[in-house]
């Protein structure tokens, strides 16, 4: 009798599988991380990082040693890195994916030299 109530529940719960959704989490993700550093040192070191997509402008926050922003936007970015006693950077094409939920972190390691 078991089998007979069971099988009719495992075909039904096969048809539906491709139709279950999955659950997003409510947690902010930042598209961009980065981490600037003295390319003499090769340490951290305190900078200003701008990030531009078309018309979107953003100065990333800094958290710990590393600037985030971008919290759940993809796109593709154009970063302007400079710090004092630096030559500033530009690092463009810095590509942040849409990932179903949650988009992808683009993490990266900047390094500022010396003029």
């Amino acid at each position: 009798m078991r089998a007979a109530l069971l099988l009719p529940l495992l075909l039904s719960l096969m048809l539906l599988g491709g139709c279950v959704d999955f659950v997003c989490t409510a947690e902010l993700r930042w598209g961009l991380s980065v981490q600037v550093t003295g390319a003499d040192t090769g340490q951290p070191i305190a900078a200003t990082v701008v990030a531009r997509d078309g018309d979107y402008v953003e100065e990333l926050m800094v958290v710990g040693d590393r600037h985030v922003g971008a919290g759940e936007r993809a796109g593709t970015y154009r970063l302007e890195i400079s710090a004092e006693g630096y030559a500033p950077r530009v690092v463009d094409d810095v590509e942040v994916d849409d990932g179903g939920c949650h988009v992808e972190t683009e993490r990266l390691t900047v390094a500022l030299s010396r003029p």
